[in-house]
């Protein structure tokens, strides 16, 4: 099968199906074009677009071991517009920390708690004392794992702007 726009019966696009030019999509009756002036949200059973300030675009580092999740973080953080670095070690002259505290939580913790630029972390759901151990040396977020996953870039986006 050939990669491309579905076709129809005679090799005529189908009508009321996205049809992808480029790095642009294009549905039927709604140019993307100017993505950046313009969000998509789902109503029902309708596509409806809005006006929408982009976000403010920070350098994040994303303190972590874990390469395969990190770099699904990373990927996630990095469409959001943010500039994203990765690795073992901290990075306090970033603008924001994004820490894994399910690797060696305390001595993480020890060194976010001397001093740190805002920082949202996350750790193990079967260990909630970690939690309680970041958020008592004055780590901004701290949220499960599993919660990072779903709602990374947004819970970025909720903590910079309170560091504003």
């Amino acid at each position: 099968m050939v990669a491309g726009a579905r076709r129809g019966q005679h090799g005529k696009p189908l009508i009321g199906h996205a049809q992808s030019r480029g790095t642009e999509l294009v549905l039927p009756g709604l140019n993307l074009g100017h993505a950046q002036n313009l969000a998509l949200f789902w109503n029902d059973s309708s596509l409806v677009s809005a006006s929408y300030s982009l976000p403010a675009v920070a350098h994040v580092h994303l303190l972590t071991d874990d390469l395969l999740f990190g770099s699904r973080l990373a990927a996630d953080l990095a469409s959001a517009g943010h500039t994203v670095t990765l690795g073992p070690t901290a990075d306090l002259a970033a603008d924001a920390l994004v820490a894994d505290l399910t690797h060696e939580p305390d001595a993480r913790i020890a060194l976010l708690a001397a001093g740190h630029p805002p920082t949202l972390a996350f750790f193990s759901h079967v260990e909630p004392g970690v939690r309680e151990r970041a958020l008592s040396a004055g780590i901004e977020v701290v949220v499960p794992r599993s919660r990072i996953a779903r709602e990374g870039p947004a819970l970025l986006a909720a903590l910079l702007a309170t560091a504003r």
